[in-house]
């Protein structure tokens, strides 16, 4: 037993007993190791503190790319939000502009028609002072030959004609004979035509011992060409009156709206409206040698044309009654 606890002794102090030059080896060997297990640990720290700071860096990173994308996508619905504001806006805007156009077409088209109807009444006034001219022109005429009637019959001036009961009247002149005839005129056309529309036909003096009368082309045809029944009948009793003055002479003038630019086509439509109401009033008894025809095409407007009621009021007739002095 002392044998056996001996040994491990003896080989303690045989180990414990290394040569200085091994041991300064294996201490310069363990210093090595130790060295490079102080640099491993170091290049482990540097390696996960600067892995701690990419992780940092790219959370960072992360967080602005976060923020920025939070912001572009509020802007976004910033930007979507005023465009359907502006997008309702302008539908409304649009909406409102369309009424107003649609609004104001018809606000032109009503002041139109009202010009043409308020035209056409200026001209009839017109002619109604013209006839109390010619009216007061005939009454100065006959308060005269009344004032040469109470005269003495003893010395009667010359130039006096003789009427039943041995007084005396002044003789007219020739402009107050044809003043008289056109006033005698007037009136009965104005008996004649007075069952027509209002606004459908005038009757004026035109100066120079004319009379016109303006008839719109569907008092005469229903589609532009063809006389109706209701235009011949109308051309007969015209002329039944106007036989009453042999004398006068008379121009048919027919007129186009001016819808078609081309003059010539408009010049013989006008003519052709203005040649059959001429053949309905020599077919009524007119003297063919006393009437003519003639076509003015869309030179003489009244109104404007660029409506429908300024193209009817345009599409007319006139005749022109010259009272032969």
């Amino acid at each position: 037993m002392k044998k056996l606890l001996l040994l491990p002794a003896a080989l303690c102090l045989f180990f414990s007993c290394v040569p200085k030059d091994q041991y300064d080896a294996l201490t310069i060997e363990r210093d090595y190791y130790r060295n490079k297990t102080v640099e491993a640990d170091s290049l482990a720290d540097v390696k996960a503190l600067n892995t701690y700071s990419e992780v940092e860096n790219a959370d960072l990173e992360s967080d602005n790319l976060i923020r920025q994308l939070e912001s572009v996508v509020a802007t976004n619905q910033a930007l979507n939000s005023s465009y359907q504001s502006l997008s309702k806006n302008y539908e409304t805007l649009l909406a409102q502009n369309q009424k107003l156009l649609t609004n104001t077409g018809e606000e032109v088209t009503g002041l139109q028609q009202t010009l043409a109807e308020r035209t056409m009444e200026v001209s009839r006034r017109e002619s109604e002072i013209r006839e109390m001219e010619i009216s007061v022109q005939a009454r100065e005429a006959e308060l005269a030959r009344i004032d040469g009637t109470n005269q003495a019959d003893a010395a009667q001036p010359t130039g006096y004609n003789r009427v039943a009961g041995g007084n005396a009247r002044p003789a007219f002149t020739t402009q107050q004979d044809a003043a008289l005839k056109m006033n005698a005129m007037r009136s009965e056309m104005n008996q004649l035509l007075n069952y027509l529309p209002a606004g459908s036909y005038i009757i004026a003096p035109a100066g120079n011992g004319r009379l016109q009368i303006t008839l719109a082309e569907g008092l005469l045809t229903t589609d532009g060409y063809s006389m109706s029944p209701e235009g011949s009948a109308l051309m007969g009793r015209l002329a039944a009156a106007l036989r009453d003055y042999p004398r006068s002479e008379i121009t048919v003038i027919g007129h186009a709206d001016g819808s078609n630019n081309d003059a010539l086509a408009a010049f013989e439509d006008s003519t052709d409206k203005a040649i059959s109401v001429v053949q309905q009033l020599i077919d009524s008894g007119i003297n063919p040698g006393k009437i003519a025809a003639a076509g003015k095409g869309f030179y003489a407007p009244v109104t404007d044309s660029s409506t429908e009621v300024g193209r009817a009021a345009n599409r007319r007739l006139d005749i022109m009654v010259t009272v032969v002095e």
